[in-house]
């Protein structure tokens, strides 16, 4: 195949890694932020899913280990030679060590590598594809969130990516994961899905026996669960967390990092990063709602004391660009938003009538696990790298922060029950992506374009520093396949960014704005038990914002 893809089966079973072999570029240059070149084609490559080991580790200190194999020493001597099979002069390097796999593409997006084409013929039944976005924890290039660290493999972070192809991995259908690099517009996804969003699947369960690609990760989940009953089977919520909780819990947890960092900037593009993030994680009301808000002033007790809180909230905001004290009032709330999330998550894990297992689905996941674990990822990395700073900060410690700190000592044993399965090594390619550099750079990408006053850039090269140091696949990687990478380009010929312009291409952004109501109607589409989906509904309450989609 073609198109940067990796065959999942609904098996543990080792298999053979097949790949093609790309030429290295000479040219290693990406773009700054005022240009539209891109790098990164995708390309094809084709790998297994392993057996998980036994135990998750314990909670890790943020460390920074040499880049090397964990069982190797430094020596290029002793380093395994990587096993990669050419197939072609265009494609991708896909290497396999033990049970983990990785995928570097080192070209630029140029007309050449925009031109490669993608997965060839029709899947097969039962067996779509699923087109992810995918990123790196570095780029290689030099970029000033990267600085010396040297190109990472792509790992698959798109939220709603990973929670479609958890429930798929965890109902055995087997599907072929198609890469999409984020940092490359990619010709034949643009042609073959003019949406151009992620994910998308072609071929069913999920998707058209056409060929046709579709997008929309509620439509393709309803019309798997209608068409399969191994995924209808899955989706079955046997906890006591609705879909609408785990979605909204994890987003308002992920959000409220995030915008601690972006608020008092004076950019234009951050300040409206800033009320997006405002508004994820319930400290603002979303905008089309506020008049509503407003006029529920005159509906009883409760909603007026909910509604002047949130209108004190939008003054606030209006007022923390140039007021400090504001600043500090309105992080507070944020950092109390997070931290009542990060408390209800704790509760829905241990709660005693809770199934008895590490998952709120009992000792496997459900969907309700699947949708909740995708922005619980993104959130550790976010806490452990120090991107959260306001959180660190208000914690008592400078530079990082955790889920311990803020009241969900369990979410961490969670995040590795998850990773010791089978589902996880099929999206994640491995079981060390726990601690994940690639979860994170494209929201500090992006952070550091639209508010590079309140997001330093040397602080957040740190922090991405930090990630990667924290990160063993990453640095497996590097030291058993670097020496097959370009090298860094000078700092000449390195990219650069316009401050304050954000032209990063997000076709991940629409699916974060479809609002298809309840996410319960997903799963009613496809007949299932109403009350086995909707779980219960008490203990809602506490951090407030909608489910995003």
């Amino acid at each position: 195949t073609a198109g940067g893809s990796a065959r999942v089966g609904g098996d543990a079973s080792p298999r053979a890694v097949t790949a093609t072999e790309k030429r290295s570029s000479p040219v290693r240059s990406e773009i700054s932020d005022d240009s539209a070149r891109e790098t990164s084609a995708p390309a094809p490559a084709s790998s297994s899913v392993a057996s998980p080991s036994a135990a998750p580790p314990p909670e890790p200190e943020p460390r920074t280990p040499p880049l090397q194999h964990p069982r190797f020493p430094e020596s290029s001597s002793e380093v395994p030679a990587p096993r990669s099979e050419p197939d072609s002069e265009e494609g991708s390097r896909v290497y396999s060590e033990g049970s983990s796999v990785f995928v570097f593409r080192s070209t630029t997006c140029g007309p050449t590598e925009r031109a490669h084409p993608g997965p060839e013929g029709l899947p097969s039944p039962g067996a779509p594809r699923i087109a992810v976005l995918a990123a790196r924890g570095s780029r290689g290039l030099g970029d000033d969130i990267d600085g010396e660290a040297a190109q990472g493999p792509l790992v698959t972070y798109c939220v709603y990516c990973v929670r479609l192809c958890l429930i798929f991995a965890e109902a055995g259908v087997p599907f072929e994961l198609v890469e999409i690099d984020r940092n490359c517009k990619q010709s034949w996804f643009r042609e073959a899905f003019p949406e151009f969003t992620t994910p998308a699947v072609q071929g069913t369960p999920g998707g058209k026996s056409n060929g046709e690609w579709v997008g929309n990760s509620g439509a393709i989940l309803a019309d798997a669960v209608q068409a399969d009953a191994r995924v209808r089977g899955a989706a079955r919520l046997r906890g006591g967390v609705t879909l609408e909780r785990a979605a909204r819990l994890g987003q308002t947890l992920t959000a409220s990092l995030v915008c601690g960092r972006l608020l008092g900037t004076q950019y234009e593009h951050g300040k409206a990063f800033a009320r997006e993030c405002l508004e994820k994680c319930g400290v603002l009301r979303e905008e089309e709602d506020e008049e509503d808000g407003r006029a529920s002033l005159d509906v009883g007790a409760e909603n007026a004391k909910e509604s002047a809180f949130e209108e004190d909230a939008r003054l606030l905001f209006d007022r923390c660009f140039d007021d400090a004290e504001a600043l500090g009032a309105l992080r507070a709330r944020v950092v109390d938003a997070g931290a009542r999330a990060a408390r209800e998550i704790e509760s829905a894990l241990t709660s005693p009538s809770k199934l008895s297992g590490p998952f709120l689905g009992g000792q496997s996941p459900d969907a309700s696990d699947a949708y909740l674990v995708a922005a619980l990822w993104v959130a550790h990395n976010l806490l452990t790298s120090g991107v959260a700073r306001c959180f660190s900060k208000t914690r008592g410690d400078g530079f990082t922060c955790s889920f311990a700190a803020l009241g969900a000592p369990s979410a961490l044993k969670y995040l590795y029950a998850w990773s010791a399965r089978p589902s996880w090594r099929a999206i994640m390619r491995a079981e060390d992506t726990v601690q994940s550099a690639a979860s994170l750079r494209h929201l500090v990408d992006g952070m550091v374009a639209a508010a590079p006053d309140s997001c330093d850039v040397g602080d957040m090269l740190a922090c991405m520093n930090r990630a990667r140091a924290n990160d063993t696949y990453y640095a497996r990687a590097v030291a058993l396949f670097g020496h097959t990478l370009p090298p860094i380009p000078p700092v000449g010929e390195r990219p650069t960014r316009v401050p304050g312009r954000v032209t990063t291409w997000r076709p991940e952004a629409i699916e974060e704005a479809r609002n298809p109501g309840e996410l319960r109607d997903v799963l009613a589409a496809g007949g299932a038990d109403a009350e086995l989906i909707a779980g219960e509904s008490g203990g809602e309450g506490g951090a407030r914002g909608e489910p995003g989609e």
